[in-house]
């Protein structure tokens, strides 16, 4: 079976482990840069069961594969914004909070995309405490922005808010900008 095929139908966690195997039994024989590849493509994919599948096989990759994620850092930033399922949004900004944010990653509509989803009410706990956590990996960088993030976390009825994302903005919002 294609990996295609596999990712056409409901995946479970020992399906993604043996996705994950066969990515890296490829690397050892040197094959492994097209599966992963392919892997990544099918992020793209028409068939949203596939993309949302592929995506969360991606979450599940090791470091090395994580580092080699960076490369595609703008087409992730670009789906994330564009995208109108949740769960993709939601899997795709797990892949972006594992990168590394410099001062070189900083990009304004991300940012204000990101300060946008912290304040909405409607977006998942999950999609909301990533959102900070991206935003946070764009501001940590600059004064103005951390001053920009902090108000909008200050802005956040803590009352109201899920554990999760409490959580989250406590510890964003003791950090040192």
């Amino acid at each position: 079976m294609d990996l295609r095929e596999q990712l056409s139908h409901n995946i479970h966690q020992h399906d993604i482990q043996e996705i994950c195997l066969q990515l890296a039994g490829s690397r050892e024989q040197g094959d492994g840069y097209s599966l992963r590849s392919k892997l990544y493509g099918l992020l793209f994919d028409d068939d949203l069961r596939v993309a949302n599948n592929a995506a969360w096989v991606l979450t599940h990759l090791g470091k090395t594969d994580g580092a080699w994620m960076e490369q595609h850092r703008e087409e992730l930033v670009d789906e994330v914004m564009h995208t109108g399922d949740s769960t993709r949004r939601r899997l795709l900004m797990t892949l972006l909070e594992r990168m590394h944010f410099g001062k070189e990653h900083v990009q304004p509509a991300f940012l204000d995309f990101c300060l946008g989803l912290i304040l909405d009410s409607s977006a998942s706990s999950g999609t909301r405490s990533l959102a900070i956590k991206l935003a946070y990996a764009q501001c940590r960088h600059y004064q103005e922005l951390g001053e920009e993030l902090r108000s909008t976390l200050q802005m956040m009825d803590a009352e109201t808010l899920l554990p999760g994302v409490k959580n989250t903005r406590a510890k964003i919002l003791n950090k040192k900008h």
